[in-house]
């Protein structure tokens, strides 16, 4: 398949966002396979921050997202979900495409743990290496400081506030039993971890996402 005609950033993120109201998750997924394999970091670049937010929900708990926490394992939909996840799957792919370009992405302190906030409100650096040269000093004043995160951290840090945070419209039923329906993703993603140091094999889809090239 010949690499499409580049579109605007904002043609091709309008497109992801009306399929994503219209599409299965295994069709979504499918066509992110091709925008991913297809288009330059450049584009891809843009779509980024809204297809973390499409997969983990939004930091402020309003947008669940994929609703991670209510996948029961070995479902349809949590095998999609674990395929596009893994260390190997097309999401990783996509980080490690940015990752090479060194694009930044920002996440307000507010969402910081509540001690870790605070000493950076009072202009206290914490010792972690996580915020060394990544804060954001806007002219407005500290409470909109902002950490500047490569794709990897972006990625982790959103996957970690999906697990600790409960989504505002999040109602989990009883049935549910939300550490078994996480817990396969999140022993996949501990993975990511250990696989930055050595290139992954990254191919455009396999299993239940591998497409038509």
């Amino acid at each position: 398949m010949a690499a499409p005609t580049l579109q605007q950033p904002s043609f091709l993120l309008a497109n992801l966002r009306n399929d994503s109201t219209t599409k299965p998750l295994l069709h979504r997924c499918q066509d992110l396979v091709k925008v991913i394999e297809d288009y330059p970091a450049k584009e891809l670049h843009v779509i980024f921050p809204w297809l973390v937010e499409t997969v983990f929900g939004s930091l402020d708990g309003i947008l669940g997202g994929w609703n991670l926490r209510l996948l029961q394992a070995r479902s349809h939909e949590y095998n999609i979900a674990l395929e596009f996840l893994s260390p190997s799957g097309p999401m990783m792919k996509l980080v490690y495409k940015l990752q090479a370009e060194e694009y930044k992405y920002e996440i307000p302190v507010n969402y910081l743990p509540g001690p870790v906030k605070a000493c950076i409100q009072q202009g206290v650096l914490p010792e972690c290496p996580l915020f060394h040269n990544k804060l954001q000093f806007p002219l407005s004043g500290l409470l909109t400081l902002n950490l500047a995160l490569n794709p990897f951290e972006f990625f982790m840090f959103n996957f970690a506030y999906c697990l600790i945070t409960p989504k505002v419209s999040l109602h989990i039923p009883p049935s549910i039993n939300v550490s078994s329906s996480i817990f396969s993703i999140n022993s996949v993603l501990k993975a990511v971890s250990f696989s930055r140091a050595r290139p992954l094999k990254l191919g455009p889809g396999c299993g239940l996402l591998k497409t038509e090239l």
